[in-house]
């Protein structure tokens, strides 16, 4: 499937996995124009789920105590706003961790 979140996903893949984090697109099902990505790194997990046209749902936990690090819901039409969002949100993220 062609959608927003796998194009992005495509795009960053090699950066992602470089950066310590395990990428698993899931755009499988045929009755259904939604995705997911499992984006997992060490100390926790995450999914990104888009609803197309421009819905997409973040969700990242702890993985030691399974707490909600980010729940949002955001909308995107372009994959620069995207790849934007998800920049600063994945830093954000490591760099909560690291503290």
């Amino acid at each position: 499937m062609d959608n927003l979140l796998t194009r992005w996903c495509d795009s960053k893949r090699t950066e992602l996995t470089e950066g310590g984090w395990s990428v698993v697109l899931r755009d499988d099902s045929p009755n259904s124009k939604s995705s997911s990505v499992n984006l997992d790194c060490e100390g926790m997990v995450g999914t990104v789920c888009h609803w197309p046209p421009d819905s997409f749902e973040f969700q990242f936990n702890d993985v030691e105590s399974g707490r909600v690090l980010v729940l949002e819901t955001k909308s995107f039409d372009d994959k620069q706003d995207l790849d934007s969002y998800m920049q600063a949100l994945l830093n954000r993220l490591q760099a909560d961790q690291g503290s």
